[in-house]
């Protein structure tokens, strides 16, 4: 199942790790990580203003001929409040059960 961060971007479901709340996560801790990764990202820079959360996502990718695995993070910036999110992701959980 995918889930629609805003902008017509959709994430796989189970490839989300984290959804933060851009407003109250403390800048000094966190921001050297979130700039690392939005850089190796390669999504759209956007304002401040507009973020809301931020998506973190992992998928991992494996190379049949070789036998290697690899996991890729990256972040998504979204303007759609982390509340929000995390009911689409709940809400897919109980459309799944029924």
């Amino acid at each position: 199942m995918y889930i629609n961060i805003g902008e017509n971007t959709y994430i796989r479901k189970k490839d989300i790790v984290a959804i933060l709340n851009a407003k109250t996560m403390d800048p000094r801790e966190n921001s050297t990580f979130i700039n690392r990764l939005l850089e190796s990202s390669k999504s759209g820079k956007k304002e401040t203003a507009d973020i809301k959360s931020y998506v973190i996502v992992c998928s991992k990718r494996i190379n049949r001929r070789r036998g290697v695995s690899t996991k890729r993070c990256k972040i998504y910036v979204s303007n759609i409040s982390s509340t929000t999110l995390l009911k689409r992701f709940e809400d897919l959980e109980t459309r799944l059960e029924v």
